[in-house]
């Protein structure tokens, strides 16, 4: 299988993802994008949400979370439409964001088939983006 596109992922969130502890990426924007892509961890760092993370699960400290790396794949299988703040928090769940940071514009990408590969070294873009060059996955 080949993989064209990746998408960065701030930590703590790229961690939870790949722990198999969130199956849900909330985003601003939605895609038309079906099928696998690379899951890139940033070299940004969320504190915001690393600080309302801590208080609810136990995750790692800053300095232990790999950043500016591909981590993995996965599949988006769909993008979940949040119509308002109960939706939301109907599957925060799967996505762990504060129900506070609802917003209208908010979806979820919908991830299966999720996947660790041993770290590498990649610049991350912003949204869904195409890979320079394309993973090639055996299956």
């Amino acid at each position: 299988m080949e993989i064209t596109r990746a998408l960065s992922i701030r930590q703590p969130w790229c961690w939870l993802i790949m722990q198999g502890l969130k199956d849900i990426e909330i985003r601003s924007w939605t895609t038309p994008f079906r099928g696998f892509f690379a899951i890139h961890a940033s070299k940004i760092f969320d504190e915001e949400a690393f600080s309302y993370l801590n208080e609810i699960l136990s995750i790692p400290e800053m300095e232990e979370y790999p950043m500016g790396v591909i981590v993995g794949y996965a599949y988006l299988f769909d993008v979940k439409e949040f119509k308002d703040k109960d939706a939301f928090v109907l599957f925060k769940d799967r996505h762990l964001n504060n129900p506070d940071w609802w917003e209208p514009s908010k979806v979820g990408f919908v991830l299966q088939e999720i996947t660790s590969l041993p770290p590498f070294v990649s610049k991350g873009k912003l949204g869904l983006y195409s890979l320079k060059n394309p993973l090639h996955i055996e299956t």
